[in-house]
């Protein structure tokens, strides 16, 4: 399976701050459920994810609690603060887009500048269940260097 995902790290510019915001295209050479996740251990249990519903159409934030489907559960409303958020399924290829805030309170940080711990999984249909292909990689986006902990999406 391929999956490429495509970066950039932006600032909005307001009167006294810099906000961050990680823009992100995720591709998936097949059909079915996407999602990046940010982690501080390289493990799921603990982790935030961002999931793509091809099914629903919704692009959500979500904890994972627990590998069973019952603890994987959407972040409550206040928590979805995802920008531009959409997926689509376009000749045999799923796309997720999105814009995220590196920093939002009671979350894990995106680091601007330092090694992050990210996991990649997919499943095989487009309603979330069971992930029939799961990856860990490291980036840091400043320099743009990742490392692989599993097979590691392509990035761009």
């Amino acid at each position: 399976w391929t999956t490429i995902f495509h970066y950039s790290i932006v600032h909005l510019e307001s009167l006294n701050s810099r906000i961050g915001v990680l823009c992100g295209r995720l591709e998936y050479d097949g059909v079915g459920w996407i999602a990046l996740a940010v982690s501080r251990d390289k493990q799921m249990v603990g982790s935030e994810a961002i999931v793509g519903l091809p099914e629903d159409k919704t692009v959500l934030k979500y904890n994972l609690n627990g590998f069973a489907s019952t603890f994987v559960n959407a972040m409550d409303n206040v928590k979805q603060t995802l920008i531009h958020e959409s997926i689509a399924v376009e000749d045999g290829r799923t796309i997720m887009k999105f814009a995220k805030f590196l920093e939002e309170e009671g979350e894990i940080p995106i680091l601007e500048d330092g090694l992050n711990h990210f996991l990649h999984a997919r499943g095989s249909s487009i309603s979330l269940g069971y992930h029939s292909d799961r990856l860990s990689f490291d980036l840091d986006f400043r320099t743009g260097a990742h490392i692989s902990s599993t097979t590691s999406p392509t990035m761009s």
